[in-house]
């Protein structure tokens, strides 16, 4: 409990001066260590986390979302690096065919995709 504590007294003045006085860069940054986190959470529940390959892959997908939703936000810049990503999940399914079920690379694109985009919503404006 006082650990809890302890985190949201330090922690809400840092996120208040993130989202207020730092650039916007700076919220991308934050989405992006919290996306990461995230992803790492879900594989780790999973299993998934033993998996290099795929935690790097989806870690750094979540990373470029994060950034990219406070950025300019170009919709091309995305859609080319979501087809990369999703290019990567599927030579790491080809190259690990024997070892690499496919429910392991769904749950590692969700977790690279969604998780990201949910948590940057509110900085994306369309």
């Amino acid at each position: 409990m006082k650990t809890r504590i302890l985190v949201a007294v330090i922690g809400l003045p840092l996120l208040l001066v993130v989202l207020l006085v730092l650039p916007a860069i700076a919220t991308g940054i934050l989405v992006a260590a919290m996306s990461i986190l995230a992803v790492y959470e879900l594989l780790f529940c999973t299993g998934l986390v033993k998996d290099i390959r795929l935690m790097a892959v989806s870690a750094l997908m979540a990373l470029f979302i994060g950034i990219w939703s406070s950025g300019q936000r170009e919709w091309s810049a995305f859609l080319v690096a979501l087809w990369l990503y999703f290019m990567a999940l599927f030579g790491l399914m080809i190259a690990a065919h024997t070892k690499l079920r496919f429910e392991s690379v769904c749950v590692s694109a969700f977790a690279g995709v969604v998780i990201p985009l949910l948590l940057s919503l509110s900085l994306i404006h369309i």
